[in-house]
């Protein structure tokens, strides 16, 4: 990334830190969070500085994942992100759900893709065919829907129930989007161009990443991890062959929105 992009990036930083410093003044964030959101930023901006890869940008990356987790992923005790959508139980022996945006990832998220901006830009001629890549994504969506109902044996429970637009809209805003940010854009990515041969920084970052997505889903005893590996390692694939973070965003949202709407939601 050149020294000119940088100015932009303080400034767009800038811009999503003070929004989240509004929803901690107004108890929709936590300060806990919001520390970690501004460590995670001063990273984001480091990395824009340096060459990669080197030593230094190494460990001001792991720093960038730890805060970038946290960020995302801690709640302090008692407190609940807004609620988005209350909506019970959504089918015969099912559990009750209720729908929370997590404005700690959203924001984490939104600060990612600012920083991969610029980079993307300069780096589309690498980008398979949109053609070929839709095919890929839509393979990876139908192995992953098929694995979950004749592997797993998961019933087909159709279901479309009031209110389901809002799991659309903070599904994909506050956790897919986010999520492949920093699964794809943060990790995975940056794994692969830290190895000289990229068929084994490819082949690296994919094990990783997928395994690591996985076992931050769901716990490596859960009777459906093999499925959320499956899951981790195709969304991996995607990206790793087509180079689009937007192909990764629509293999995993087009998976969440089959899960909800055709398979027991959420799962025990």
């Amino acid at each position: 990334m050149s020294r000119v992009s940088v100015p932009q990036i303080r400034l767009s930083f800038s811009v999503v830190l003070f929004a989240a410093g509004i929803c901690v003044v107004l108890g929709l964030l936590p300060v806990l969070n919001f520390v970690l959101l501004l460590l995670f930023a001063l990273c984001l901006w480091g990395l824009a500085y340096m060459p990669w890869p080197s030593l230094k940008a190494s460990a001001l990356w792991l720093v960038a994942l730890i805060s970038g987790f946290g960020a995302s992923v801690l709640r302090p005790k008692g407190f609940d992100y807004p609620l988005v959508w209350d909506a019970g139980v959504l089918h015969q022996g099912g559990h009750a759900y209720r729908l929370y945006s997590n404005l700690g990832k959203g924001f984490a998220g939104l600060l990612l893709l600012l920083w991969w901006w610029p980079q993307w830009r300069k780096q589309s001629s690498q980008q398979t065919a949109v053609g070929a890549s839709l095919g890929l994504t839509l393979i990876s969506i139908g192995a992953i829907f098929g694995a979950a109902v004749f592997v797993y044996e998961m019933p087909i429970v159709p279901k479309f129930p009031e209110g389901i637009i809002w799991f659309f809209v903070v599904n994909l805003l506050f956790t897919v989007m986010p999520e492949e940010a920093f699964f794809r854009l943060l990790m995975q990515r940056q794994i692969a161009r830290g190895l000289v041969r990229p068929w084994l920084g490819h082949a690296l970052s994919i094990s990783l990443v997928g395994v690591f997505f996985a076992v931050v889903h769901v716990p490596v005893q859960h009777a459906a991890f093999g499925l959320f590996l499956l899951a981790g390692l195709l969304y991996c694939l995607v990206f790793a062959v087509t180079q689009r973070y937007w192909m990764a965003v629509l293999c995993h949202f087009g998976v969440n929105v089959l899960h909800i709407c055709l398979l027991p939601y959420p799962l025990a």
